[in-house]
């Protein structure tokens, strides 16, 4: 019982940080979608062909710049929340999509994004989600690191119960 409660905690400790371990670093960059903070101003990035998708206008939103290494399909920003897992043996760490913040039927190279998104804490509530070749859901959660600040990828499970 109190190993279930503080999974969450824990969780939260490792992602604040940065101590998720070389295993997920190796999965970040299987992720077909890049992310990095944008520092320019929203006129400079509509110049350079960022289209600018806000999703909140609150004061601690970040703005996200957002790329695709190759044409995905059925591209959404979904907002999501941690689901504590009720088995003790398994340790997988699962997000329930609470609902999408903005969709487009095909994310390119060449079509690049700037998202305004809130980030809340240290536990991800932002991811981004695609339909893959072979006609699965994949789901990256938009994370920030303990030891620089930088924005990136993990792929999560998505489990709506």
């Amino acid at each position: 019982m109190v190993r279930t409660r503080l999974f969450p905690l824990l969780v939260a400790l490792m992602l604040a940080l940065g101590m998720t371990g070389t295993a997920l670093a190796a999965s970040r960059n299987d992720a077909p979608i890049s992310v990095k903070e944008a520092t320019e101003s929203s006129e400079m990035l509509a110049a350079a062909g960022y289209e600018l998708v806000i999703t909140s206008n609150k004061k601690h939103a970040a703005k996200v710049l957002i790329t695709a290494a190759k044409p995905l399909k059925n591209f959404r920003i979904v907002a999501i929340r941690h689901v504590p897992n009720d088995d003790p043996d398994d340790m997988t760490i699962r997000f329930k999509e609470l609902g999408t913040l903005h969709a487009r039927t095909m994310l390119t190279p060449d079509s690049a994004l700037c998202a305004v998104v809130e980030m809340i804490g240290s536990i991800p509530n932002i991811g981004f989600s695609y339909m893959a070749e072979d006609g699965t859901s994949r789901v990256f959660s938009l994370n920030q690191s303990g030891e620089d600040g930088s924005l990136f990828l993990d792929p999560v499970e998505i489990a709506n119960k």
